[in-house]
């Protein structure tokens, strides 16, 4: 599993990646790109910080154990945003049914970014089929249904970008669903994204952490 830490209200855009990695201390963290960022870890989490993180990770497991050939990659998107909407709702931010989240897209708000891609010949395959075009939909980079025998990412992630968030609770369709007093704490908080990559088999899969 990969973990991709995001250290501050412009980090939605940053990689970090580490594997056996204990981060202890003040440290500067590298990111891709050569740029760094100062921030001191003690190896606990905050409760905002484990909410957001339980959140990721409750919604990789549902997709992991709901993958299997035949199912549509959209599907898999969407049960993740779905999962993601339920943990910020139990947690507080988001008020209403998340059945109706669904449908004015949500989960774009939290998760703008696609489900995983194919790993083949090239790290990020080319994953065919039409797009989408609805929010955080069209930036899945495969449409298909899953295969036996394709290697895909899981990498489910839930950020707090005020380009996203300040809009969307400002329009009439979406205010209703923040409890603006709570959410407020997470503006700036950056985000958290987990990744495994998955092997489809027809009876069952493996996944590496």
């Amino acid at each position: 599993m990969m973990g991709i830490t995001s250290l501050s209200p412009k980090g939605h855009g940053w990689h970090k990646k580490f594997r056996d990695e204990l981060v202890s201390g003040e440290e500067k963290l590298q990111v891709e790109g050569g740029a760094f960022s100062e921030s001191r870890v003690n190896g606990k989490f905050t409760s905002d910080q484990s909410l957001v993180y339980n959140a990721v990770l409750d919604a990789q497991n549902a997709v992991i154990s709901a993958m299997r050939p035949g199912v549509s990659w959209v599907d898999m998107h969407k049960l993740a945003e779905k999962t993601i909407l339920e943990s910020l709702k139990k947690g507080c931010l988001l008020v209403g049914d998340v059945d109706d989240m669904m449908v004015e897209r949500m989960g774009s708000i939290f998760m703008p970014h696609g489900l995983g891609h194919l790993l083949g010949i090239d790290t990020h395959d080319p994953g065919g089929a039409e797009r989408p075009t609805e929010p955080g939909l069209r930036s899945l980079r495969t449409s298909r249904e899953l295969l036996e025998g394709m290697v895909i990412t899981v990498e489910p992630g839930c950020y707090f970008i005020d380009a996203l968030l300040v809009p969307a609770m400002e329009s009439s369709k979406t205010s209703k669903f923040f409890d603006r007093e709570e959410i407020i704490r997470f503006r700036g908080f950056g985000g958290v994204r987990i990744e495994s990559d998955v092997v489809l088999q027809l009876l069952n899969f493996i996944y590496h952490i």
